[in-house]
């Protein structure tokens, strides 16, 4: 309800009121406006305005560093009216490095972003960079406010999105570190992971649990909702066998069968589903796959299949953000 009230606003008034505002310089009321229906979409999300790309004016709704809001700009982005030459409408802060040349007012103090320093740490198994941010006025702020600047200049190095496509563990300090590095080193670092990793693999993990069972999987790494951002809705597909090990997995005729129930799954769904990752454990084989919930087809397929597959079953349900998967990157 709050996105299509923020966009029946939007259409009715806001558009015109906001361009006016940005040429007059002059906004009133709006700004409280603004953020009335942003709140009454989450309280958490925060709105920007700025130069757009190809339009003169870009309106920005930012999920403010939190991956689990990601998904809800994406749909703000999704339901707002056609783009023209004066508006543009974006989910995630663009990458601005400049701002790190500036001072940032924040909760009472003045923040020479200049003295910002990081420390990096890249884990090529999960093709992340893991990074703390060092700066001496965190010693001042508690750790909410240090993340926040933190998020701020993160998002400001590599953009919102590419923070959640390739930025793992997020930490601060307001210690000086021995290792320390400066801002333009993670851009740098980034890029180097990405072109390393231009497409995506299927990663083998294992883990054994407290009861002796094996758990064993086998992920799509990198791979980034981002991506398929139309891809929101969840396939989980059971698949049980009978005869396995006494570790839980399955024997040798079992295993063939598993392989050629996912081959032929995956022929008859095509491009219309992505498999992004399977597990096996405790008699049963679980296939993770994502479709655009739009495409009635794709769940029809799914569900036909898992009809006439012995041993199989499907649970079928909305995943902006692919949450349910989010172990496997």
């Amino acid at each position: 309800m709050g996105i299509e009230q923020f966009w029946r606003w939007w259409t009715a008034e806001g558009a015109a009121r906001v361009e006016r505002a940005i040429e007059t310089g002059e906004y009133g009321s709006l700004t409280d406006e603004l953020n009335d229906l942003v709140s009454g979409i989450d309280s958490a999300l925060q709105w920007e305005l700025g130069k757009g790309r190809t339009a003169r004016h870009a309106l920005c709704l930012t999920a403010a560093g939190d991956p689990d809001l990601r998904p809800l700009t994406e749909r703000w982005r999704r339901a707002a009216p056609p783009e023209d030459a004066t508006w543009e409408y974006v989910a995630a802060r663009a990458p601005d490095p400049g701002w790190l040349a500036s001072r940032l007012a924040y909760g009472g103090y003045e923040i020479d972003l200049a003295l910002t320093r990081l420390s990096l740490s890249v884990d090529e198994s999960a093709v992340r960079t893991h990074v703390t941010v060092h700066h001496p006025v965190f010693a001042e702020l508690n750790v909410d406010e240090q993340r926040s600047v933190a998020y701020l200049v993160l998002d400001w190095l590599l953009g919102e999105d590419d923070v959640e496509r390739w930025v793992g563990a997020i930490d601060t300090s307001g210690k000086d570190p021995a290792d320390g590095l400066p801002p333009d080193a993670l851009p740098e670092t980034v890029r180097a992971l990405a072109k390393r990793y231009p497409h995506p693999g299927w990663v083998l993990m294992e883990s054994v649990k407290p009861d002796g069972a094996r758990w064993i999987a086998s992920a799509l790494r990198p791979i980034h909702w981002l991506d398929h951002p139309r891809l929101d809705q969840h396939l989980a597909i059971t698949l049980r066998f009978s005869g396995q090990h006494p570790d839980g997995l399955p024997l040798g005729d079992d295993l063939a069968r598993l392989r050629a129930d996912e081959d032929q799954l995956t022929a008859e769904l095509g491009d219309r589903a992505l498999l992004v990752a399977h597990e096996t454990f405790s008699g049963q084989r679980i296939l993770h796959l994502y479709c655009d919930p739009r495409d009635r087809v794709a769940a029809a397929t799914a569900a036909t299949w898992v009809g006439r597959t012995r041993g199989a079953s499907i649970r079928v349900a909305a995943d902006p953000g692919w949450a349910a998967t989010r172990a496997f990157r």
